[in-house]
């Protein structure tokens, strides 16, 4: 069995700013497991600006010397802007990675269980890696909260709102957005920014879940992007005023 001194589950910021703060340990084998910033390449909104300030955006290393503004000196990235694109923050981590020089192994991490002389990683293909200690970056995506109320809705017409980066599928479609939340917010601009009709609903159900739905009809698309025009608490009171629409699960952090 493969073994290690420290295992990192998961290559986003958090797992690239872990692996470099370690490489300063002399001796110390380290092993990244995870596709650099594939959260962020597959699950981010294409045009999404971050919403976190220049300073906080930084992916920290211990000497300081990969920050943003390091990042923009290079040649052909003097235009990077503030806010930041989704699109440049991915090649900055890109670029982080690079420069730590820490390989990563792509292979998922799919358990993870303590024995007497440390951890035991099982990857997805298998192959078992023995280590001593482990650190977790695994990343939100995993845990998206989809509320029970929606459990018995096809897949068809329930997805998440970190599902969707290309919102032009929505063009000329009705769009219903419910909650006040910052992923239903960011959801509904960019419905209508693709051309979608939306219109917004508040959850007044006890967990206060965010939920967005698409009537599959077609439709113009209206000057805003989104109007508060009521209440729900059931599933039910949606699909008797909208048969056909398309569900989008909104939560807090994860979407």
């Amino acid at each position: 069995m493969d073994k290690c001194d420290v295992a990192i589950v998961g290559a986003g910021p958090y797992g690239l700013s872990a692996a470099a703060h370690l490489r300063l340990l002399k001796g110390l084998d380290i092993r990244l497991f995870g596709e650099p910033m594939s959260f962020w390449e597959r699950y981010m909104p294409q045009r999404m600006l971050l919403r976190s300030p220049w300073a906080g955006s930084h992916i920290a290393d211990p000497e300081n010397r990969l920050t943003l503004e390091a990042y923009r000196k290079l040649n052909g990235n003097h235009g990077l802007a503030y806010p930041i694109p989704v699109t440049d923050f991915i090649n900055y981590g890109h670029w982080f990675h690079q420069q730590t020089a820490t390989p990563a192994d792509r292979r998922k991490v799919v358990r993870t269980e303590m024995t007497a002389k440390g951890y035991r990683l099982t990857l997805e293909d298998g192959e078992a890696v023995l280590a001593r200690r482990v650190v977790i970056a695994g990343g939100i995506q995993p845990f998206a909260y989809r509320p029970q109320m929606f459990e018995r809705l096809p897949a068809s017409l329930v997805t998440h709102t970190s599902e969707h980066r290309d919102f032009g599928k929505f063009r000329n479609k009705e769009v219903l957005v419910i909650g006040a939340g910052q992923s239903a917010l960011e959801t509904a601009a960019f419905l209508h920014e693709a051309g979608a009709r939306s219109r917004g609903y508040e959850s007044a159900g006890p967990t206060a879940e965010l939920v967005s739905a698409a009537a599959a009809q077609d439709s113009k698309p209206m000057g805003a992007a989104c109007n508060s025009a009521g209440r729900f608490t059931t599933t039910r009171d949606l699909r008797t005023r909208y048969p056909n629409s398309y569900w989008t699960v909104c939560r807090p952090g994860a979407g």
